[in-house]
């Protein structure tokens, strides 16, 4: 009996260092191979992602765009307050384990968020000692991350300090500033590669602290976490939209549906848009996991949604394409006049690199059919509607795994 228990613990022993060496598995693209959430927010990752005792989650998931590498934060409480950025890999079919991010040094990084493209990473660091968090990015090259670079941005005087940083597509940056007031969002925009003065943004969002920022690529509304009166419980979502005369909604509570009687904080989308993250500490919880839920509810809580969907300029209509994201096929619908000598649709990656071209030859009402084979790979896609080699329109598309 002594004898096959030891034979027991040696083998298990041995499963342990065999996973551990290898990694999580194999063909668990998109996101480990979990089964996505509907309506109902649920607990992500597998079990090596859930905390215990000594750990908390503190920011992430963030995926890079082909959905094969992860960053996240921990909080890690033994040193109590060491907060550290992590990142997994799918290499060749197979999960590593969590590594502290490589350009980390002894700082303290979280918030990472990918460029369009994935090849670069931004992120908030302290890596001054007689500073506090400031906005750094850096560049992959050959597979393998650059050297921290900061973002040259007008920064405010000490004691403030940025977190919860969130990028636009025209590289606005929207974050958190903590102050001996409180805690509030502002934000910075790029002009001619120079970033202005930081912005605060309205009452509506600002009237009591709110942090987390996460701004959708295309402005269209912001997510953060606030205890303002009528949270449910110590910290809860809420969601403002952008107005067409770019002012901003009166913050939403996102309900009971998705914040608890307990902590709710730090929401993201994903990079194909199809899931909320964000960061909650419920029932059987240790610590604050990480959980996901369908995102398509937002659609439902826009009072501008589809306002934009179509554009018509000099009787020529380009909608929207549908579905948006797609992962197979979408269809593009566009209206042109009959005496329209020529049309096309020219399709470009997020860098201006022509990807294909569609010559329209119908008028009236027309269909433009892709399929996923047309593009390169996942990721968002710009496409424009050309009448006589004169741009009409644009819109941008996105392509999930």
């Amino acid at each position: 009996m002594k004898i096959s228990i030891t034979i027991l613990k040696m083998s298990l022993f041995l499963f342990v260092a065999i996973y551990y060496y290898k990694g999580y598995s194999q063909n668990t693209l998109p996101y480990f191979g979990q089964t996505p959430p509907d309506s109902v927010p649920v607990r992500f990752g597998p079990a090596f992602l859930q905390t215990d005792n000594t750990w908390s989650w503190y920011s992430g998931p963030v995926f890079s765009p082909d959905g094969r590498e992860m960053f996240f934060g921990k909080y890690h409480y033994i040193p109590s307050g060491n907060v550290k950025m992590y990142y997994i890999q799918d290499v060749n079919g197979v999960w590593t384990l969590p590594q502290i991010a490589p350009f980390s040094g002894t700082a303290s990084l979280s918030s990472p968020n990918y460029s369009v493209d994935g090849n670069k990473l931004f992120f908030n660091a302290d890596f001054s000692s007689v500073d506090l968090n400031k906005i750094y990015y850096v560049t992959k090259i050959a597979n393998a991350w650059s050297t921290p670079v900061l973002i040259n941005m007008p920064y405010l005087s000490l004691p403030e300090m940025i977190s919860g940083t969130s990028m636009t597509l025209d590289s606005t940056f929207y974050f958190t500033l903590h102050t001996t007031q409180g805690a509030y969002i502002y934000r910075s925009k790029c002009i001619n590669g120079q970033y202005t003065s930081f912005e605060r943004l309205p009452n509506q969002i600002n009237l009591y602290n709110s942090s987390s920022a996460y701004i959708d690529p295309e402005e269209e509304y912001l997510l953060f976490d606030s205890n303002r009166p009528g949270t449910l419980g110590e910290s809860d979502l809420y969601i403002c939209f952008k107005k067409p005369d770019g002012g901003w909604t009166s913050a939403q509570n996102l309900g009971t549906n998705i914040n608890c009687a307990s902590w709710d904080y730090n929401p993201s989308i994903s990079t194909d848009g199809k899931y909320l993250f964000f960061q909650s500490k419920r029932t059987g919880d240790i610590n604050a996991n990480t959980y996901w839920v369908d995102a398509s509810f937002i659609d439902e809580l826009n009072p501008y949604s589809g306002i934009n969907d179509r554009i018509t300029i000099n009787g020529v209509e380009l909608l929207q394409n549908k579905p948006n994201p797609f992962s197979n096929n979408t269809e593009i619908k566009c209206f042109i006049p009959s005496n329209t000598a020529s049309a096309m649709l020219m399709i470009f990656d997020m860098n201006g690199k022509h990807i294909k071209t569609f010559n329209i030859s119908e008028r009236g009402d027309c269909l433009v059919k892709i399929n996923a084979a047309d593009l390169k790979g996942a990721g968002m896609y710009i496409y424009s509607l050309y009448i006589v080699n004169k741009e009409i329109s644009t819109k941008r598309m996105i392509l999930s795994e």
